[in-house]
């Protein structure tokens, strides 16, 4: 449907909306079991068949989405390509790893970025979107774990770090520099996602210990804890993308459904508007831009994947 709650049509039946993702170039969608479907029913090149693998982090390949990266949580980071039922093991060589937590593409598809838990603790790690040239970006010897993890434009890098003490930040780093640029985000509670917004000075993100008591957030990246985008719910709450500079989806219900769909304005212009009253899954369709920026000289090199 649009965002003022028109147009309603059917794309598809499915028995598994799973993570219910679009892919880049809003053609595709990826379902459960690493199921993609295209939004052309003969464009086989576009879609894929359901495995045996559920993904528990993952994020799609740029700018035409002809793979997914992820993992399940376990020691392998792994690529599953769209056209076929083929996984590719794309864990870099000799990476002493426990688990490999969220993963994110690089807008440029040229590269991966993906949270390393390993017996020196955690880290954030980049590399070729085929595993190679791995470079090590963000570490911690102080306990500080990381994760979830979102790209700024092609030389920004977000990332939610949990202190020992208990602190929870969003933090930004400059990936021409090599270093951090400022805590974007300060709170108590664990950082469970985060969606730059289009221009990279704004953010949504989940806050919480999980689907129960998850909480979405809208942040000017001034360093406070930013405020609720339904204040008036009653349960948990889900950001599920922004539509335009100030328009964002939200969920209001646990995060695995059933839940209301609200547009509601960052700017304060309007006030919430409730668009379905009853669903599983929600997501937001709009086409990246085209041609995908650069991605910087930090020794990482690979191919469009």
């Amino acid at each position: 449907m649009s965002a003022d709650g028109s147009g309603l049509t059917c794309l598809f039946e499915t028995p598994d909306a799973g993570p219910f993702a679009w892919g880049p170039r809003a053609d595709r969608v990826l379902l459960g079991d690493l199921a993609v479907r295209a939004l052309n029913a003969s464009d086989a090149d576009a879609a894929r068949p359901a495995g045996a693998v559920a993904p528990q982090y993952f994020s799609w390949g740029r700018p035409i989405g002809k793979a997914i990266v992820f993992s399940t949580g376990g020691p392998r980071l792994q690529k599953a390509i769209v056209g076929s039922d083929d996984i590719d093991d794309v864990t870099p060589q000799d990476l002493d790893v426990n688990a490999i937590g969220d993963v994110a593409y690089h807008p440029s598809g040229l590269a991966v970025g993906f949270v390393v838990e390993g017996p020196g603790g955690s880290a954030i790690w980049m590399a070729s979107n085929t595993g190679a040239d791995a470079k090590r970006m963000v570490f911690s010897t102080l306990g500080t774990r990381f994760g979830p993890i979102a790209f700024v434009g092609t030389a920004g890098l977000m990332y939610g770090a949990r202190l020992q003490d208990g602190r929870q930040l969003v933090i930004g780093f400059d990936l021409r520099k090599g270093e951090p640029n400022g805590d974007l985000w300060v709170g108590d509670r664990d950082v469970l996602s985060l969606l730059p917004g289009p221009s990279g000075d704004r953010a949504l993100l989940d806050a919480g210990s999980g689907c129960a008591d998850r909480q979405a957030l809208y942040s000017t990246l001034d360093g406070t804890d930013g405020s609720p985008l339904l204040p008036e719910a009653k349960g948990p709450t889900t950001a599920l993308g922004w539509l335009d500079g100030d328009r964002t989806l939200v969920g209001e219900g646990p995060c695995d459904g059933p839940m209301r769909l609200w547009i509601v304005d960052t700017s304060a212009a309007a006030a919430p508007a409730l668009v379905v009253g009853d669903a599983d899954r929600g997501a937001v369709r709009i086409p990246e831009p085209i041609p995908p920026p650069a991605l910087p000289d930090i020794g990482v090199n690979g191919g469009f994947g």
